[in-house]
């Protein structure tokens, strides 16, 4: 590989690459650290407070509601001023996500007396190449108390839960995590699984007056509690096998050192056309950027005067690692 200045590369930031050459410029480049659309994505939120919440519960045993209380106005109030209407959406969604919570403790209360945990949410940092640095954080680590074998467990929050064992073989994060554990406990992880918490359809009750936060919270709660099969779903184990890992992240490294020969920091690069309508028919958030590149207006599409307000610059160009929100 081309030896560069520190590169940082993630799961993630790869993934846009391998779909769209100019997503990932937009994402991870424009204006110094990249750009993100200035509506909050909801998903983003929700999935920042359920890992909070499954971090302290597999640190200490614990997770006590009122401290996700705090959270979920903690949450909100680091979004500056927002829209009433979208204030209402993203705490009737973090509401539901501490009912879920509960009901979690619940369902799972003997995953200490069947595992012992190794890690959680551990950043890990390993060298793929000169001045090349893959980033990472793992959601869980386990240990299984009766076989001795080492899991590695990522914590997902779906709408859908489809048909997941169908793909977890081929699903590259898989392959960066057991690189992380590698690296971080020095042990090769065994087994590995996706833990699946279904996101409630339950709305606030608006009829008449608007239901307490609390009582929505209860009434989430119990539907996780009267249907907790459907509302959690774990894959069953998948063995790693070495050899596969081996040539997989080979393959991944082509495609880092395909990144690293075409970089070029002040030119956008194309676009790829086949991402533009994006999975289930949902168009590209950077589809205004492109547009305005096309028709060459502002100095990289995304600055021009049709696509202000669209877009904020991000102060940390991996802020799925580097978030705003500290844990007390």
């Amino acid at each position: 590989m081309k030896k560069v200045k520190s590169e940082e590369f993630t799961y993630s930031r790869l993934m846009s690459y391998m779909e769209c050459e100019r997503k990932e410029f937009f994402a991870y480049h424009a204006g110094g650290c990249g750009i993100s659309p200035a509506e909050v994505q909801d998903y983003f939120v929700e999935g920042e407070f359920g890992h909070y919440a499954l971090k302290h519960y597999y640190k200490s045993q614990r997770m006590l509601r009122d401290n996700l209380v705090k959270r979920v106005t903690k949450a909100v109030d680091a979004l500056g001023e927002i829209p009433p209407e979208l204030d209402d959406r993203l705490r009737m969604k973090l509401t539901a996500m501490v009912g879920a919570c509960q009901a979690y403790k619940a369902k799972y209360k003997d995953d200490f007396s069947r595992w012992e945990v190794l890690a959680v949410e551990e950043p890990f940092e390993l060298e793929v190449a000169d001045g090349v640095v893959w980033r990472g954080v793992l959601d869980l680590v386990v240990k299984d108390k009766e076989d001795g074998t080492v899991g590695l467990i990522d914590h997902k929050f779906l709408s859908q839960v489809g048909n997941l064992t169908a793909t977890l073989p081929l699903n590259p994060q898989q392959l960066t995590y057991y690189r992380g554990v590698e690296s971080l406990l020095k042990v090769k992880p065994d087994w590995y699984m996706w833990n699946v918490i279904k996101k409630s359809s339950l709305r606030r009750k608006t009829a008449g007056s608007l239901e307490p936060w609390t009582q929505y919270e209860v009434r989430v709660q119990q539907q996780y509690l009267d249907d907790p099969d459907k509302m959690f779903y774990r894959t069953q184990p998948k063995m790693f096998e070495p050899m596969a890992i081996d040539t997989a992240w080979a393959d991944m490294m082509c495609h880092v050192n395909s990144y690293i020969n075409m970089r070029d920091s002040g030119t956008v690069p194309p676009m790829r056309f086949s991402s533009c309508t994006g999975m289930y028919g949902n168009p590209c958030m950077y589809g205004p950027a492109c547009l305005a590149t096309m028709l060459k207006r502002g100095k990289q599409g995304w600055d021009a005067p049709e696509c202000r307000g669209l877009y904020k610059v991000k102060e940390h160009q991996h802020e799925e690692l580097d978030g705003k929100l500290n844990d007390e």
